[in-house]
């Protein structure tokens, strides 16, 4: 049985236009932080070596280290809702790199270049307007797929965000369009 990864269209009263909804994977974040979890906490360990409350704590930490697991796991459910990305047929809203709301118009995407955070992979989107933040789109939607889809269906061919999600997220670059 194949699961659907979550994604809905929705009317707005602003645009009464489709609206697609695209949220992070899952598992991708899931094995992420479980990852992070099991590097951070040794080398906690190791750098707090003299602190007899966190040597106690590491002693104890097997009787516990079961939870780690079910603990990533209720964290990582927020995280789903916090990377998400929405396609409107004129433009892409998403984040920054420090997660401020950013809505960019397909006509003023000038570059697109794939970027990794800490393992994870993003494609980093910029604006010809200098007052536009840069765009992070997180490359670990649960549909990928469908996402690549509604991006082609609302840009040209010559566009670089189409032309990166199809040529595999190589970075791609546009001169500016004529005034």
């Amino acid at each position: 049985m194949k699961q659907t990864p979550f994604t809905f269209a929705r009317e707005t009263a602003e645009n009464p236009s489709k609206e697609r909804v695209f949220r992070a994977e899952y598992r991708f974040l899931f094995f992420q932080l479980l990852g992070f979890v099991s590097i951070a906490l040794p080398l906690m360990f190791l750098l707090t070596h003299a602190d007899p409350t966190f040597v106690h704590f590491v002693q104890h930490l097997a009787q516990w280290a079961w939870q780690a697991p079910l603990l990533v796991a209720v964290l990582t459910f927020p995280l789903t809702w916090f990377y998400r990305v929405r396609v409107r047929p004129e433009g892409i809203h998403g984040g920054t790199f420090w997660s401020t709301p950013v809505y960019m118009t397909f006509a003023e995407i000038e570059s697109v270049e794939p970027r990794s955070i800490i393992g994870f992979p993003y494609l980093r989107v910029k604006s010809f307007r200098e007052s536009c933040p840069t765009l992070w789109i997180p490359r670990f939607l649960a549909n990928p797929d469908s996402f690549r889809e509604t991006v082609v269906s609302s840009t040209s061919s010559a566009h670089p965000l189409r032309k990166s999600l199809q040529s595999g997220y190589t970075s791609e670059k546009r001169e500016p369009l004529a005034r």
